[in-house]
């Protein structure tokens, strides 16, 4: 099976698909302005979120909120089957309240949240496998789904949300706090200030060298690429709330306007002030 629909207002993505071998160098880590929900029906190995961890397994379901760096790490000896959704905060119907699930503590369930299968009831799984009916409201187009199936499809999205938000999010099994984990939550909180593998080196009592390793290994991106994403999607935020872009790259940590003018365009694929004016530079 491989379905996907993609609609662009409201913003949806959704995907059902199965890797019979899944490899992890095909999974990168990645951070996006949407909100994703991941829900397993085969497979075994890793969620990774923002450097924590949490088990891969079937009926798990993991939430993501906006800007939150994620991947999955999968286990290539067991088949891959998912459903990945990212939508925005208009997809939903009654949005402050469906979006609630995303607002659990996350001073008990760590960066993202998470649901093992005993928290997955048989309702929600079958509110997950009911996307398959979505493929009858499909255009000929690829991908592109007729305007009752959107219909259908933001009942669906709200339903399910209203279903998590009935369920229980659970700490992760592993330990949920560790050096990169720390070193993340010290970055997104202070992203306007200059950061540095020297600086929190010293900060963190480690060496560059361990520092780099080890953010590596628990988020799949190297510090600098993570610290620049972070602060483009910041920036990104701010321009479309009415903040001149020249303010703007200072606030996100950038000494140097022609250095984040050449991040912002890398990342986003057009000029900053795209986000406001609807077309590039």
């Amino acid at each position: 099976m491989s379905l996907k629909v993609k609609t662009e207002s409201p913003r949806i993505y959704l995907h059902h698909a199965e890797t019979p071998a899944p490899n992890p160098k095909n999974f990168e880590s990645h951070c996006h302005a949407y909100y994703e929900v991941i829900y397993v029906v085969r497979g075994r190995g890793s969620y990774i979120v923002e450097g924590t961890e949490y088990p891969l397994l079937p009926n798990t379901v993991l939430l993501l909120a906006p800007y939150e760096y994620h991947y999955v790490c999968p286990d290539q000896d067991c088949p891959y089957e998912r459903y990945v959704l990212n939508f925005d905060d208009a997809t939903p119907f009654d949005a402050p309240r469906t979006l609630a699930p995303f607002a659990n503590d996350k001073s008990v369930t760590g960066v993202g949240i998470y649901f093992s299968a005993e928290r997955v009831d048989e309702a929600l799984r079958h509110t997950f496998e009911s996307f398959d009916t979505l493929e009858r409201f499909l255009e000929e187009k690829e991908y592109v789904i007729t305007s009752e199936g959107l219909v259908l499809l933001r009942s669906m999205i709200t339903q399910m949300l209203l279903l998590l938000g009935t369920a229980h999010a659970e700490p992760p099994t592993l330990p949920q706090r560790n050096l990169v984990s720390d070193v993340i939550a010290y970055i997104n909180a202070n992203l306007s200030a200059p950061l540095s593998l020297e600086e929190l080196s010293r900060r963190f009592f480690v060496s560059k060298y361990h520092l780099c390793r080890a953010f590596r290994q628990y988020t799949g991106n190297t510090f600098l690429s993570y610290v620049t994403t972070k602060r483009i999607l910041l920036a990104q935020r701010l321009i479309e709330s009415g903040e001149a872009a020249t303010e703007v790259a200072y606030r996100v940590g950038f000494r140097d306007y022609s250095a984040f003018y050449r991040a912002y365009r890398k990342q986003t694929g057009h000029a900053p002030a795209w986000e406001r004016q609807g077309s590039c530079e």
